[in-house]
């Protein structure tokens, strides 16, 4: 089978777009193993927006490492827009990745390149042309609330516009999936309130959405689905949930 099966939709194959099938993931750490994941399994279906819960070591980060094959699950399948993290070859990684957006909490940004140029600068190292970059980086600036902001340095603005820098740079690809993994966790309430408000209309629009995050807050405010976590385990997957630790 291939890795990939591009321009087939998986809406019509009824296929969802992210599957985790009794999933561990094991770590060796000073000679003892720590259970990060045991025997997870859950689906993701196009056009969802999934918080994943739960405290600290949990294993939220774990679950978005598999997702976008940074690890491999020591037992179990994960299967991400129709490519098989288990088996991904190590060079087929990055083509893999231009196919979903992802955001961390401490942004990524290159300091010495504007606003501009650090979206600019994720599809320039895939090759696009010119005048594509010139078409897309000031859309996606636009969508991000970030128009008039794409000449300043990222030390020029604040950590909320730094995030959704990275949300554009992430989204120049035009994702299927977009995985954001503790993206408020540095900011105040209400910046990660403007930064959930720009992912639910990304949602919207029908890119499907995953976040990790500690925010309760947030995910109670959202009203969307929710797994939450507990010592490796799905304790509990809510279509219409809340943060109930």
């Amino acid at each position: 089978m291939p890795e990939s099966k591009k321009n087939q939709s998986r809406s019509d194959q009824g296929k969802p777009i992210v599957e985790f099938i009794n999933v561990s993931k094991i770590y060796d750490k000073y000679r003892q193993e720590v259970v990060a994941l045991e025997d997870i399994s859950f689906k993701i279906d196009k056009g969802e927006f999934v918080s994943i819960v739960g405290r600290s070591g949990t294993g939220k980060s774990t679950i978005v490492k598999l997702m976008i094959a940074e690890e491999k699950a020591t037992k179990g399948g994960v299967k991400v827009l129709d490519w098989d993290l288990n088996k991904i070859r190590d060079r087929r990684v990055p083509e893999f990745r231009r196919q979903l957006g992802v955001v961390f909490q401490d942004y990524k940004l290159l300091t010495r390149k504007t606003v501009y140029e650090n979206v600019a600068y994720a599809m320039v190292v895939s090759g696009q042309s010119i005048a594509k970059i010139k078409r897309t980086v000031p859309q996606v600036l636009d969508l991000v609330g970030l128009k008039d902001k794409g000449r300043r340095f990222p030390k020029e603005l604040s950590g909320g516009e730094q995030q959704r820098t990275a949300i554009a740079r992430a989204l120049v690809h035009r994702p299927e999936l977009l995985v954001a993994d503790e993206m408020t966790g540095e900011l105040d309430v209400l910046y990660a309130w403007e930064i959930m408000e720009i992912l639910l209309k990304i949602n919207q629009m029908g890119t499907t959405v995953i976040i990790a995050t500690h925010d309760r807050d947030i995910v109670n405010k959202i009203n969307k689905r929710v797994i939450t976590l507990e010592e490796g385990k799905i304790i509990r997957d809510q279509k219409k949930g809340d943060y109930l630790l």
